[in-house]
């Protein structure tokens, strides 16, 4: 018995001998403005995103680490336009958040550059506000609101490679996901009918999606910056 308590005790020894925290993250800010095109006569298309993702984690040794990340994302957008005898006018704000803890498993080094692989779980919750009316010239006008309100889940692998400026200071990328993925989303929609007759519609839809396979697109590239202490 004091056998194996030793042995166990030099075991976790060996992978603490190199243990080493690191916290790091990302943040992201755009703005692009849309000036117009031929078929209208304005328009103000600018969207607005911001985006923040911090993590912590802990190396055992030059293979193996343990993280987690968590992300809030914010998106705003506003859409004003006019065409012939109507406007159309809209705003819409989404608010998203995720929790992903996950494995790192660095399997190759060449020079200041690393590779890894992460396997995890990310768990997601998003609300999106939308607010759209439609204005006529003969005083007609239709207005609706829009709530949708999603749920997501994946697991799944995300290989990347760390830049390793100096004993501390790291730059991260990852890129493409190859996994499972489940989303739900609710949609609660109410219009309002501004007319000779006016009237209310109320309607809510619920939809969901599953995947499995890889994607590599640029929605999946992510950058940022680590601190090894």
């Amino acid at each position: 018995m004091k056998k194996i308590v030793v042995a166990v005790v030099v075991a976790m020894c060996s992978l603490t001998a190199n243990a080493q925290y690191w916290i790091g993250g990302n943040v992201g800010f755009s703005q692009l403005e849309d000036s117009g095109n031929e078929s209208f006569s304005a328009s103000n298309d600018r969207p607005l995103r911001l985006y923040f993702g911090p993590n912590v984690g802990y190396n055992f040794n030059d293979k193996w680490a343990l993280a987690i990340s968590l992300s809030y994302s914010r998106s705003e957008t506003d859409n004003n336009t006019s065409y012939n005898d109507a406007y159309f006018g809209d705003h819409s704000t989404i608010n998203s958040f995720s929790v992903t803890p996950y494995v790192r498993y660095s399997f190759a080094k060449s020079g200041m550059v690393s590779f890894f692989v992460d396997g995890g779980m990310s768990f997601g919750w998003g609300k999106d506000d939308k607010n759209s009316v439609t204005e006529y010239t003969d005083g007609s006008k239709t207005d609706q609101s829009q709530v949708e309100n999603t749920n997501s889940f994946s697991i799944g692998l995300r290989p990347g490679m760390l830049i390793n400026l100096s004993d501390h200071i790291a730059l991260e990328m990852s890129l493409g996901f190859l996994g499972y993925t489940h989303e739900k989303r609710k949609f609660d929609r109410t219009d309002y009918i501004s007319a000779h007759d006016p009237s209310y519609s109320n309607s809510s839809v619920t939809q969901t999606d599953n995947g499995f396979g890889f994607c590599e697109n640029g929605g999946n590239v992510n950058f940022g910056i680590i601190w090894k202490f």
